[in-house]
C-alpha cells in the first residue's frame, strides 16, 4: 500500500483470543503471533531434577493482505501445565492462530514441547515441529534436567519447521554415570538431561528465543538435594522461560512470552513449572 503524509502507525495487543476488526482503509497489516511454551517436568522419586519446557514458535507476517472492514480471529495458545511430582504429565504449549488473511487464510504458530522426568524420554512428535523441544532426563539417580529449546521463527507462508534460526537448550550437567535421555526431537531440540551415579548434577540452561523476550527455553532442574557448586548458573530460563529448581519447585515462565517452563529440582514432591501463554501484535498504518 502506499503511505500517504500523516498517516499513523498503530497496533493492537491481544493477550488473550478475541477478535481484530480491520479498519476500513486498511488492506495490509504485520503481525508477531506467538504460541504457548510447553510445561517443565517434575522430579522423580529418586530426586533426579526434571527438564525445562521448550518455547513456542514465533511466526511474523509482514505486509498480509486482508479485506478493509472485515474480522480477523485470534486464538492465544495457553503454556502447558508443568508436570507433578515422581510424573511425565506435563503438557505442551497450546498453538496459536490468525485467521481470515486473503492469502493463506490462517497463519498458526505451534506450540513448545514439555519436559520430562527420568521415568521416560521426552515427548517425540509431529505436532512439535514448530516449537522446542522438552528438555531430556538422565536414566541414574542424581542428574541434572536437560534445558528446554527456544522456540523456532518463521515468516507466514513458509512451511511448518522451516526456520532461519536454530536454538537448542543446553544439557545438563553430567558429571559421572551411565546413559542420558536425549531431548526431544522437534524443531529445536531441548538439552539432554545428565547422568549421575554419585554427584548431584547441574541443570541445563533454556535456549534464547527468536524474538527478544519471546520463545525462551526453561532452564532445566538441578539433580539431587545434594547440590554441586554453581549450580545456580546452570539453570536458567531466557526470554520468559521459567528457572529450573534447586532442590525446588520449577518457577512458571512469563505470562505471554510463550517461554516454556522451568523444570523442577531434584527432591521428592518437586513439580515443573508452567509455561507461558502466548500473544498476537497486529500493526497497520492509518
Amino acid at each position: 500500500m502506499s503511505y500517504a503524509i500523516g498517516m499513523v502507525r498503530k497496533s493492537q495487543v491481544f493477550t488473550a483470543s478475541g477478535t481484530f476488526t480491520v479498519p476500513a482503509t486498511v488492506s495490509e497489516i504485520d503481525f508477531v503471533l506467538v504460541a504457548g511454551g510447553g510445561g517443565g517436568g517434575g522430579a522423580n522419586l529418586v530426586q533426579t531434577g526434571g527438564g525445562g519446557g521448550g518455547g513456542g514458535e514465533v511466526v511474523v507476517g509482514f505486509g498480509a493482505r486482508v479485506t478493509p472492514s472485515s474480522s480477523l480471529t485470534i486464538t492465544i495458545g495457553a503454556g502447558g501445565t508443568g508436570g507433578a511430582a515422581a510424573s511425565n504429565n506435563a503438557t505442551k504449549g497450546g498453538d496459536s492462530s490468525l485467521a481470515g488473511l486473503i492469502y493463506g487464510g490462517t497463519a498458526t504458530a505451534y506450540g513448545g514441547g514439555p519436559g520430562a522426568n527420568t521415568s521416560t524420554a521426552p515427548t517425540t512428535s509431529s505436532n512439535l515441529i514448530g516449537g522446542g523441544g522438552g528438555g531430556g532426563q538422565q536414566s541414574a539417580s542424581t542428574g541434572g534436567g536437560g534445558g528446554g529449546g527456544g522456540g523456532g521463527l518463521r515468516t507466514a507462508g513458509m512451511a511448518p519447521g522451516l526456520s532461519n534460526l536454530n536454538s537448542m537448550g543446553n544439557s545438563g550437567y553430567t558429571p559421572t554415570g551411565t546413559v542420558a535421555f536425549a531431548g526431544a526431537t522437534s524443531t529445536h531440540n531441548g538439552g539432554t538431561g545428565g547422568s549421575s551415579s554419585s554427584t548431584a548434577g547441574q541443570g541445563g540452561d533454556g535456549a534464547y528465543g527468536p524474538l527478544p523476550g519471546f520463545g525462551g527455553g526453561g532452564g532445566g532442574g538441578s539433580g539431587s538435594t545434594s547440590i554441586v557448586a554453581s549450580a545456580h548458573a546452570q539453570m536458567v530460563g531466557h526470554d520468559g522461560g521459567g528457572n529450573g529448581g534447586k532442590a525446588a519447585s520449577g518457577s512458571a515462565a512469563t505470562a505471554n512470552s510463550g517461554g516454556g517452563g522451568g523444570g523442577a529440582g531434584g527432591a521428592v514432591g518437586m513439580t515443573g513449572g508452567a509455561g507461558g501463554s502466548g500473544i498476537c501484535i497486529i500493526k497497520w498504518w492509518e
